[in-house]
């Protein structure tokens, strides 16, 4: 996931318009590192990073070398390409909440836990509806 993550932020930015796409809210699924970024970017667009943390700024520098040097893309597919990538990294997310409420499940019937079992059915249920 962190190969999408990067190429995606590496889109966003060779065309920060892209940012637009990315909602506050699914930031909170992203790594660590690309969250940081992405939340400064969201807050400014135009920012260039300074964090007190310098692996962040050699992260940052990485990335913003790469959009630099990222030529096999033309603008026009910058945009399609960002919105392959939030659904990948959305789908990917899912299906690792599906696998881990899968494991609960499983425990629960071990545990012979009814109420627990019905609850992270639910729960699995309407994630799964996420999905589609």
């Amino acid at each position: 996931m962190n190969l999408l993550e990067e190429r995606m932020v590496i889109l966003i930015l060779k065309s920060r318009s892209c940012l637009d796409f990315v909602q506050k809210k699914k930031i909170t699924e992203f790594s660590p590192q690309f969250r940081e970024i992405l939340f400064k970017l969201k807050k400014d667009p135009c920012f260039s990073h300074r964090s007190k943390d310098p692996e962040t700024d050699d992260f940052f520098n990485y990335l913003l070398l790469k959009s630099e040097i990222e030529t096999q893309i033309e603008e026009k597919d910058i945009v399609s390409e960002v919105l392959c990538c939030l659904k990948e990294i959305s789908s990917i997310k899912i299906k690792d909440r599906l696998d881990q409420l899968s494991q609960d499940i499983k425990t629960a019937e071990q545990q012979k836990n009814q109420k627990k079992i019905e609850q992270l059915t639910q729960e699995f249920n309407r994630t799964a509806k996420e999905k589609c």
